[in-house]
């Protein structure tokens, strides 16, 4: 898959403060006594549904990765099948292998649930320059905190081109691997989607975050990929890596639990600045840098 672009940042830290001077202090002591706190660089997905077999899709419902909890520490997002908007903000189409010429549609609009906003990114993929045929489909949610918080993207395949909002091609099915997930994510699964937490298993994790759709017995097309994301460095999700996060990328770093329980929205690993899956010393030099625009 391709890496998503990332839109520039606004800063409003400014060399020469206080803040400064703490962060580069913090760095240049190493925070040698610091040990390692694991970190989630993706998260998982789940989907909530009746069984583990092939969930159906109908005419007029689109499946999507809308809201992103996070659960002990870890963003977790939420695939459903829901009822298609009447004014789509866009609309993708994936071609699909059977019937010839049959699409698979994903209607994106903004504040589609609880604060929900969507952009979309095109690629290019032929050498030299064409037309953009592979979509990556971001998604962001307000929270109370204010501000927003990246909650995951959907990437579509190469192929898939931008049309009218028609009904999904009729005996459409999609599925993953998956298993049933474990009660703690269950429950805060449910919980933000305001269902009741009845004794029979209803979220199931995905294996991977790929998702398959087919119609009837025919093959199915090329996955869409549907996975968690964010803002490494942006540990207050106010979509800006600035002066503001100090405090708070030190309390990622030293005390996990204080930080996750006044920043419900977001998550620690937020402050694995370099990718190691793991929140400890290391990471700091890459945060200042952040900070320094560098």
């Amino acid at each position: 898959m391709n890496e998503r672009k990332l839109k520039p940042r606004s800063s409003r830290f400014v060399p020469g403060t206080i803040y400064h001077l703490a962060i580069i202090g913090l760095a240049a002591v190493g925070m040698n006594g610091l040990g390692n706190q694991a970190a989630f660089a993706d998260g998982r997905v789940v989907v909530v549904g009746p069984n583990q077999g092939p969930q159906p899709v109908g005419p007029n419902e689109k499946v999507a990765g809308g809201k992103t909890v996070v659960v002990n520490g870890e963003p977790v997002t939420i695939v459903e099948v829901k009822p298609m908007p009447p004014k789509p903000k866009f609309v993708i189409g994936m071609p699909m292998p059977t019937p010839p010429g049959g699409l698979m549609y994903f209607p994106f609009v903004d504040d589609d649930d609880g604060g929900i906003h969507t952009t979309h990114e095109a690629w290019v993929n032929s050498p030299g320059g064409g037309a953009p045929d592979n979509f990556i489909v971001v998604t962001k949610s307000t929270h109370p905190g204010g501000g927003t918080a990246t909650g995951n993207n959907m990437a579509f395949p190469p192929g898939c081109i931008l049309i009218p909002d028609p009904p999904q091609p009729a005996g459409l099915k999609f599925m993953a691997a998956k298993f049933p997930a474990d009660p703690a994510t269950e429950s805060a699964v449910l919980a933000s989607l305001g269902l009741p937490n009845n004794p029979w298993t209803e979220v199931w994790e995905l294996t991977t975050g790929d998702l398959y759709f087919f119609t009837d017995n025919n093959p199915p097309g090329p996955p869409v990929q549907i996975r968690p994301t964010f803002q490494a460095g942006d540990l207050n999700c106010d979509e800006s890596i600035d002066a503001l996060d100090i405090q708070w990328f030190v309390k990622a770093l030293l005390d996990a639990q204080t930080y996750t329980a006044n920043n419900p929205s977001c998550g620690y690993f937020y402050a694995d600045m370099n990718a190691d899956a793991a929140v400890n010393s290391l990471d700091v030099g890459p945060f200042v840098a952040k900070l320094l625009g560098s």
